[in-house]
């Protein structure tokens, strides 16, 4: 039941996080899934980021112990990069930026997947 939940409000999350690349008037709704352009944004990162993160931190801590957050972070700047090479506009002098972006994008993460499981696990301590 709790896994349930947990996953509900995971994919409520995702749905939300795409809201605002919606709200644009000229900007046509992006096809189903995940593309470069979209993964290049702070919004479709996270979304990227917290799936992830989700699906391989246990396996991930059987094979090598690192902190959840600098591993959010890696793979939030790996995500970013990834978008811009394929997205072809990758040049050196957008490093920095890429960097502080990575940040957002790791805050933005980590900060849905507390709003969305702190709530469960608060209902799950009040149920027991």
């Amino acid at each position: 039941m709790r896994k349930n939940k947990c996953v509900a409000l995971t994919a409520l999350t995702m749905a939300l996080m795409r809201v605002p690349a919606l709200a644009e008037a000229d900007v046509e709704t992006p096809p189903a899934g995940y593309d470069w352009a979209y993964l290049g944004t702070v919004a479709g990162a996270a979304a990227a980021v917290l799936l992830i993160v989700q699906y391989t931190k246990s396996g991930l801590d059987k094979l090598v112990k690192i902190p959840t957050r600098l591993y959010v972070y890696i793979l939030s700047l790996a995500i970013l990069i990834c978008a811009r090479l394929f997205g072809g506009d990758l040049a050196w002098q957008d490093a920095p930026l890429l960097a502080i972006n990575a940040v957002v994008v790791a805050t933005s993460a980590m900060g849905a997947y507390e709003m969305t499981y702190q709530k469960a696990d608060a209902a799950k301590k009040d149920a027991d």
